[in-house]
């Protein structure tokens, strides 16, 4: 992928400030809100390690596609790191059963408040998120794997496959097995 228009891929980081500037392109809708105020993250560990590999790469060329895909594994881990404990926990634990209870816990609100307070935070409610999250992993197991729908069913936190089904369905408009067929479709043709 090119470089946005007018975009310069810089990384001047010497371990006081880094300012990322990212294209909308590569932001994603349900981080919009997150995104909307400057975002403060300790700068150690891994994400060290990935602005000094963006910055290597720069210096060898900085028209380089792994620029704009380091930006991007960067972009995620930036957001990891400073969502709120309870979006963490879904995006680790999303295989698990999971109450909206739970995760207002871990928030210290009440349930109510908590709802209010999520959709502010990703756009939608804590179910609607869970299975979003739920989906995209299954996306992945359907692409990348020969597991069964049953079985990836399970590993992404459903007990049944028609309940996976009618979840998979309301998110991307097909079965898990249609979508499975069609981008097999998509890789041979």
């Amino acid at each position: 992928m090119p470089r946005a228009a007018g975009m310069t891929h810089c990384c001047d980081y010497v371990g006081k400030l880094l300012a990322i500037n990212l294209s909308e392109d590569m932001l994603d809708n349900r981080d919009m809100a997150l995104l909307s105020s400057p975002m403060i993250v300790s700068m150690r560990g891994q994400i060290v390690q990935l602005v000094e590999l963006i910055q290597a790469e720069i210096r060898q060329n900085a028209d380089s596609k792994a620029v704009r895909y380091l930006y991007s594994y960067l972009y995620s881990k930036l957001l990891e790191n400073c969502a709120a404990p309870s979006i963490r926990y879904i995006a680790e634990h999303y295989d698990l059963p999971i109450t909206v209870n739970q995760l207002a816990e871990m928030e210290s609100y009440n349930v109510t408040y908590y709802n209010d307070w999520f959709k502010q935070q990703t756009g939608c409610s804590p179910s609607l998120y869970l299975r979003r999250v739920r989906v995209d992993r299954a996306k992945e197991l359907l692409l990348d794997t020969g597991f069964t729908v049953m079985e990836i069913a399970v590993m992404v936190g459903y007990s049944s496959n028609a309940t996976f089904t009618r979840a998979f369905h309301s998110i991307t408009g097909m079965t898990p097995k249609a979508y499975r067929e069609c981008a097999c479709r998509r890789q041979t043709g």
